[in-house]
């Protein structure tokens, strides 16, 4: 049984907020890190852009939360692990994006690992009823979320020399294609 953490809703979007411009910068210091193989670069700097986008949705969810709280929950419970996770990211990225063993390899991982955390079931429970805008806004960042994987794990297929991580990505590439079926 998973533990469940409760956070009040301006706290949980600040912890989002936080992630979402953390993972912005990483990947503008991955991209300044690793610039071959060639494509590789831009495959980063596009992430990092999506991300700045993400933390300017997340302040805007906060702006909104501010001017109708009603329309969110006020509470939102969150898998322990998931936020331990989050938290671990934001505290030592930097430290191991300067590690000198980290390579393309370990950056992909890290990248891997981090969209593959459960952030959209974040996103989905901090609404609380189906109503527009606040909806919409939620959906435009699941589906931004969604196709980032897409494109990490198409990264990881080209440029990945992990044979374990290589098969990360395939497995959760055919789970892609078994969603987009239904």
């Amino acid at each position: 049984m998973n533990h469940k953490d409760s956070y009040s809703t301006p706290e949980l979007l600040r912890i989002m907020g936080g992630l979402e411009l953390r993972m912005n910068q990483f990947y503008t210091q991955v991209a300044k890190k690793f610039t071959e193989p060639e494509g590789i670069r831009i495959f980063w700097d596009s992430l990092a852009q999506q991300e700045s986008v993400h933390s300017t949705i997340i302040y805007t969810l906060s702006n909104m939360y501010r001017n109708n709280p009603g329309m969110f929950n006020e509470i939102v419970e969150v898998d322990y692990s998931t936020m331990s996770k989050i938290e671990d990211f934001i505290k030592t990225s930097e430290e191991k994006i300067n590690n000198e063993d980290f390579d393309l390899n370990a950056a992909l991982q890290e990248a891997f690992d981090l969209e593959t955390l459960e952030v959209n079931d974040i996103y989905d429970r901090i609404i609380e009823s189906p109503r527009e805008p606040f909806l919409a806004v939620i959906d435009h960042l699941i589906e931004s979320e969604d196709a980032h994987l897409n494109s990490l794990v198409e990264a990881i297929l080209e440029y990945a020399s992990s044979d374990k991580l290589i098969e990360k990505a395939k497995n959760l590439r055919a789970t892609f294609s078994v969603h987009e079926q239904v």
